[in-house]
């Protein structure tokens, strides 16, 4: 039987190059997305209902929020609360996420299969 999971979510570790003041660092950004429907994307894309378009009005809609955030004295930041919203505001952060999130999705989309199906057959 197949499951319908009405909101699914799934994380993710984002790879973020971030600045540091003398040139870019690499740091891991744990997200929690938001699987939308091609039509949803389609609709924010164009920026139908929103106000926004385009990368903006998709993560928006998409990112959920992030998981073990801290600032520079190691004191623990709410990723699901004000940081989010800033985190989206942050260009090289907000070209990562459209990266982390297409990329997840592309590669468990290639894992779905009809194991069961002979080539060139339906599945039952």
């Amino acid at each position: 039987m197949f499951t319908i999971i009405e909101d699914p979510q799934f994380e993710e570790d984002v790879t973020v190059e971030t600045p540091d003041g003398t040139g870019w660092i690499t740091q891991k950004l744990r997200t929690r997305f938001r699987v939308l429907p091609l039509d949803e994307v389609t609709a924010l894309d164009q920026g139908e209902g929103t106000g926004k378009a385009g990368i903006e009005a998709i993560l928006e809609r998409a990112v959920v929020g992030f998981r073990d955030l801290s600032d520079e004295s190691g004191a623990t930041l709410d990723g699901f609360g004000e940081w989010r919203g800033k985190l989206l505001q942050l260009p090289h952060v907000r070209l990562a996420l459209l990266r982390g999130y297409s990329t997840a999705v592309a590669r468990v989309g290639l894992g779905n299969s009809a194991s069961s199906a002979a080539a060139g057959r339906p599945a039952a």
